[in-house]
């Protein structure tokens, strides 16, 4: 997925240091496995703690719809799974 999905007039509201975040972590679980999309999953939970960077629920609720509106039908697979295993993490 390209970055195009970052400049939707929905997210106006969210800060670009989140989007770029949200960005970062999209490109790097791309080509991942679900074992390893877990690990790294944990370390972006912890560097996120780390750098109190805190997502609020509403802000999720719109990163993910404008994601899935760009997304193909892989990444959207690739979505519900690490939304499975995040909640898995709660």
């Amino acid at each position: 997925m390209d970055a195009n999905w970052m400049q939707d007039e929905e997210l106006s509201n969210i800060s670009k240091d989140k989007l770029l975040l949200i960005n970062s972590f999209l490109t790097d679980t791309s080509r991942m496995s679900q074992k390893e999309m877990l690990a790294f999953i944990m370390g972006v939970v912890k560097k996120c703690k780390e750098q109190n960077i805190q997502f609020s629920k509403e802000e999720m609720e719109q990163i993910l719809s404008v994601v899935k509106k760009h997304a193909t039908e892989e990444e959207l697979s690739k979505i519900e799974k690490i939304m499975k295993m995040q909640n898995m993490m709660k």
